[in-house]
């Protein structure tokens, strides 16, 4: 409380023009006094002073990003040996950050103070991934300085990377295979990471069509009659078998070529062209730290869990050794390769 005090009477106090300059204020505070401190900081400044906060605090900086984006430019330094990098955040930015429920909740700020973040859709991607990330044999011999953050869905994926990257941040993407599907998204999201769209919707766009004239999911009829066949074998009392429920939403998952190839991953790439296109693409992306996952989705990397989402990534996480399991090398070789990107 000392310190909390101490900052704000050292810029309450003042009553002619000042320069005031804080070097992190959240010392000694807990995290909701560190937000409240900077929610006051950027009300309550002296309408003639000049205030300079130098912080570590994600806490900090969103209790001032939150109250008032308008009056705060966000600025961040790193040292390259002896070279200072200076990033600053459009204001414009910092406002979108401010109103956009889903970054302001989030814990995407905080990777500003880390060397390196990586986007995911959800909360479940986050998990397994930075589980796996944290074995010493996927992460070498450089201990992992990274955040996983969810961006809430493919639609909000270039938002969080283009903010962090205006600040200098390294930034890595992983999408669902099914990011091909909407070339709006796709396009933003490349040039939120900073690639060439020409090149990579060369080969994006042949792909797409390939996979969109493949027969490999169903059409209404064959839905119902699947569904039928399944209900047929339901019992006539009692609690509806889970491992039902399961199979009736894997006949759903059918009912479209993306959710097909969402559940069968690069496998169910036409060979030929597609194929070679796929190839293209997934080297031109990779090079720009855009990640399609290879098995089409997280899911897919254990196919013997039935479940979706949380479940499945809790299931993972208890059954199975991620250091060793069979099951999950394909999940340990990507991550790692998402790692190597830039660490050795």
């Amino acid at each position: 409380m000392r310190s909390f005090a101490t900052v704000i009477l050292r810029m309450l106090a003042p009553d002619t023009p000042s320069l005031l300059l804080l070097d992190e204020p959240e010392a000694f505070l807990h995290p909701p006094q560190a937000r409240l401190l900077g929610e006051f900081i950027a009300t309550e400044r002296p309408a003639r002073s000049q205030l300079f906060v130098a912080t570590h605090s994600p806490e900090v900086l969103q209790g001032m990003l939150g109250a008032a984006p308008a009056s705060l430019r966000v600025i961040r330094i790193q040292r390259d040996g002896s070279v200072n990098r200076v990033k600053e955040l459009d204001k414009s930015q910092a406002r979108d950050l401010s109103a956009d429920p889903v970054m302001k909740f989030t814990s995407v700020l905080s990777g500003v103070f880390h060397k390196r973040v990586i986007i995911c859709e959800s909360d479940p991607d986050c998990m397994l991934y930075s589980a796996l990330l944290d074995i010493p044999e996927v992460h070498g011999k450089q201990y992992p300085d990274v955040l996983f953050v969810q961006a809430g869905g493919k639609h909000r994926l270039y938002l969080l990377a283009s903010a962090l990257r205006a600040l200098d941040v390294n930034v890595d993407v992983i999408a669902d295979i099914d990011v091909l599907n909407n070339e709006s998204v796709l396009q933003k999201l490349v040039g939120a990471l900073g690639g060439n769209w020409d090149d990579i919707w060369k080969e994006a766009h042949p792909l797409k069509n390939e996979i969109e004239q493949q027969k490999f999911w169903l059409d209404s009829s064959e839905v119902v009659r699947e569904i039928k066949e399944i209900l047929a074998k339901a019992p006539k009392s009692g609690a509806f078998p889970e491992e039902m429920c399961g199979n009736i939403k894997d006949t759903l998952g059918k009912v479209s070529p993306w959710q097909a190839i969402k559940s069968a991953g690069k496998e169910a790439i036409p060979r030929g062209d597609a194929f070679r296109h796929s190839r293209q693409l997934q080297d031109l992306c990779n090079a720009i730290g855009l990640w399609i996952v290879p098995v089409g989705e997280l899911e897919g990397f254990c196919r013997l869990e039935g479940k979706k989402g949380p479940r499945w990534v809790q299931n993972v996480l208890e059954k199975y050794d991620l250091r060793t399991a069979e099951e999950l090398e394909e999940a340990r070789a990507f991550v790692r390769q998402v790692w190597n990107r830039i660490s050795p």
